[in-house]
């Protein structure tokens, strides 16, 4: 028998000091993100637009965000 993982019911957003504290979670999160399907992403000021747009865009999975405050603007 294979039971199905709930989906939450939204995304997970994450407020960090800098890029270099995202990195760090990003790595410590990577196992959870694959046993989970959790879409984890990072987002400051120092990614290229197209990775930025990465991190906001829709997804099938629920996602988890760890952002600097850029998101707030």
């Amino acid at each position: 028998m294979n039971a199905a993982k709930p989906k939450a019911a939204g995304d997970i957003l994450v407020f960090l000091p800098g890029a270099h504290e995202i990195q760090r979670s990003q790595e410590a999160l990577s196992s959870l993100a694959d046993r989970f399907d959790l879409d984890v992403r990072p987002l400051h000021g120092s990614l290229s637009f197209d990775e930025q747009q990465r991190a906001l865009s829709p997804c099938d999975r629920t996602r988890v965000i760890l952002a600097t405050n850029i998101a707030e603007t």
